[in-house]
C-alpha cells in the first residue's frame, strides 16, 4: 500500500470516528406540580466533579411541564426548580442517544413567600 493511500485511509477513519466523538445525548423528562405541569421551572444540568460543579447547560419547561437538553456524553446532576418549590436533584448518566429521567415532581417550599420583589438598575451612558 503506498504513502497516499495510507493516508487517505487514516483520513477516512479520522472522519468517520470524529463525529462519535463529540456525539451529544438528549436528556429529556417532563416537572409536575402533583398531577399539573409546572412551565417555567428552570432544568439544569451540572457536571460532576471532585472539587467543584459547573453549570453545562440547562433550559425551561414548556406548557406540558416537558423538557429536553442536550450535552456530551458524561456523569450529570440535574436539578429542577421553581419560585416556591424545594429543588428536586437527581444523577444522571449521560450515554447512548438519549436519556429519560422519566417525571420530576416539585413540592411546594414550606417558608411561604410572602411577596417577591424585583428590581433594576440601568447605568447611565455620559
Amino acid at each position: 500500500m503506498s504513502r497516499l493511500s495510507r493516508f487517505v485511509l487514516v483520513l477516512l477513519a479520522a472522519a468517520v470516528a470524529a463525529p462519535s466523538l463529540s456525539a451529544h445525548v438528549a436528556v429529556t423528562g417532563r416537572v409536575l406540580d402533583g398531577a399539573l405541569p409546572l412551565p417555567p421551572a428552570s432544568v439544569a444540568l451540572w457536571e460532576i466533579a471532585d472539587a467543584d460543579s459547573s453549570l453545562v447547560s440547562g433550559a425551561t419547561t414548556t406548557i406540558d411541564g416537558d423538557f429536553r437538553i442536550e450535552v456530551p456524553a458524561g456523569a450529570y446532576t440535574l436539578v429542577a426548580s421553581f419560585v416556591g418549590y424545594d429543588d428536586v436533584r437527581q444523577r444522571v448518566g449521560a450515554e447512548g442517544t438519549t436519556v429519560d429521567v422519566g417525571v420530576l415532581q416539585l413540592v411546594p417550599s414550606a417558608a411561604a413567600l410572602s411577596e417577591v420583589r424585583v428590581t433594576a438598575r440601568r447605568s447611565q451612558v455620559a
